[in-house]
């Protein structure tokens, strides 16, 4: 995405929509705090693009659907808890888990703006702003994932579960989205993930917001302590 927003013609083209585009979808880009007219702040919406956000809420979804929901269904995780393990180990290893390919996820994103930071180095902006911006989407995926082991254990059943994952992260985003151009709905924002998630103002400011950081960290570790709490209640 780097490499297609640098080198090709097409970041004018944005630029030139966003300056007449409707005031709602400018300030989606953040349009009042700094304008789209170069080539770093452009490059903001490389984070989020759909895919992106997929790779990233998806994995820790995926994974624990497959640990918990799917390995409950199957009995494999009855014979597992019936050997000498205690089931906030077995939370934890998962939670390890999780963790590590999450971060591996973000290295190798910033392993490909690295690259293509270097083979366009005249493309403007500090790399350290680069990897906050991504900083700023592991910790979203953090949350995400916590969400997601939570309504892991809680669920009933694989469907239930599956459904619950992919449409809480959706309805989550969209009310985001609405809230920058719908007052009405707006005094859900602070309570919403993705109000914590900034990669166009952390591009610009070169720095995450102790509140966006605190927020999606803590929300994480509350999440995932309610998980600890749900799973020794749980009937496998």
């Amino acid at each position: 995405m780097h490499w297609f927003m640098i080198s090709s013609s097409m970041a004018q083209g944005i630029a030139q929509f966003v300056k007449i585009a409707p005031p709602a979808m400018r300030r989606f880009f953040f349009e009042d705090n700094f304008s789209f007219t170069t080539v770093q702040s452009l490059l903001s919406l490389a984070y989020t693009h759909p895919f992106i956000l997929f790779l990233f809420i998806a994995y820790p979804a995926l994974f624990f659907h497959r640990e918990i929901c799917s390995a409950q269904e199957k009995g494999i995780l009855a014979l597992t808890l019936s050997k000498p393990i205690s089931r906030a180990s077995y939370l934890v290893n998962l939670i390890i888990s999780s963790l590590l390919n999450i971060i591996a996820l973000g290295f190798a994103a910033a392993a490909g703006v690295i690259l293509s930071y270097y083979i366009y180095n005249t493309a403007g902006g500090a790399l350290t702003n680069f990897m906050l911006a991504i900083i700023n989407l592991v910790l979203l995926a953090l949350f995400l994932g916590g969400l997601a082991l939570l309504i892991a254990v809680c669920a009933t059943n694989s469907g239930q579960a599956t459904g619950w994952m992919i449409g809480l992260p959706l309805a989550l985003y969209l009310l985001e989205f609405l809230g920058k151009s719908m007052k009405q709905i707006a005094f859900l924002s602070p309570f919403n993930p993705f109000h914590y998630f900034n990669p166009q103002k952390v591009l610009y400011e070169g720095k995450i917001s102790y509140e966006d950081a605190g927020f999606l960290m803590g929300g994480a570790i509350v999440l995932s302590g309610l998980s600890f709490f749900s799973f020794r209640r749980k009937d496998v």
